[in-house]
Order: C-alpha cells, then sequence, then structure tokens
C-alpha cells in the first residue's frame, strides 16, 4: 500500500526523515473507520495539519480489527523511493491441541524436574544434583 496514494493531497511534508517512522498504540486512533495519526504540536502548527489520516481498504478492515493496532510505521523503501505504510497488530492465536495427551512438570529442589504424563506410564526424573552442586561452588 503506497503512502502516498494515501495522504491528503498525496504530498508528503518536506521534512528530512529517516527511512522510518513509528507511531506507537497511544498515537494512533481510529474515527469513523479512518486510521489517525497523532503529529508532535511542532509539525503541526509548521505544516497546519492535524493528523495524518488514512482510509483502509475495506479487505484490510475485514481481516484486522482497528482496535488491535500495536503500532504504525511508515517506511521509506530507499531503492524505489516510495513510502510504505506497515501496521503492526495483535492477533489471538487459536492453537487446538493435536491429541489428548497431558504432561505435568514438578519442579523440585533436589531433583531438577519430574515429568509426568496422562496417558503414559511412564515417568521421568530430571536429576538436578550436578547442577545443584555446581551452583554451590558458585556461592
Amino acid at each position: 500500500m503506497l503512502l502516498s496514494s494515501l495522504l491528503i493531497n498525496n504530498k508528503l511534508p518536506k521534512v528530512q526523515f529517516t527511512t522510518e517512522i513509528i507511531f506507537t498504540n497511544l498515537a494512533r486512533r481510529v474515527r469513523e473507520g479512518k486510521l489517525l495519526l497523532s503529529l508532535s504540536k511542532e509539525i503541526k502548527s509548521k505544516y497546519n495539519v492535524k493528523s495524518l489520516k488514512f482510509q483502509l481498504p475495506a479487505a484490510i478492515e475485514s481481516i484486522i480489527e482497528l482496535d488491535n493496532f500495536q503500532q504504525v510505521r511508515i517506511k521509506k523503501d530507499n531503492l524505489s523511493k516510495e513510502w510504505y505504510l506497515l501496521v503492526i497488530y495483535k492477533i489471538e492465536v487459536k492453537v487446538k491441541p493435536k491429541g489428548s495427551n497431558i504432561i505435568g512438570i514438578d519442579l523440585g529442589l533436589s531433583n531438577l524436574a519430574t515429568l509426568t504424563f496422562k496417558d503414559n506410564v511412564d515417568n521421568y526424573i530430571i536429576n538436578g544434583r550436578s547442577i545443584k552442586s555446581k551452583n554451590s561452588e558458585y556461592s
């Protein structure tokens, strides 16, 4: 998505930017389906702009909830000299376990851990005495 096609008047202010501008979650708002990025008071007064406004394509709005945006970056591709709008957002990944086996892990004092499985009669004990003796050399 080209930034230049999304900006009002299709012009970027003539400011010396690094190749990336980062807007945190606190510097962005969503109003009437538009993404608004807050600017500093100095930039607002110098260029007579309240904020950067982006109308996101319907395809993006259908995939991503605008309230889940964590960070917005405006980045310049130095080779093509084009600007891009990058959106970093939070999603909840729901992973359904493949099997029904459950593991219990007991962290111990002498043994590092004891592992027990629901569907397996075998138990595993990880000996922690050697680690404990190494640790005592440094105390």
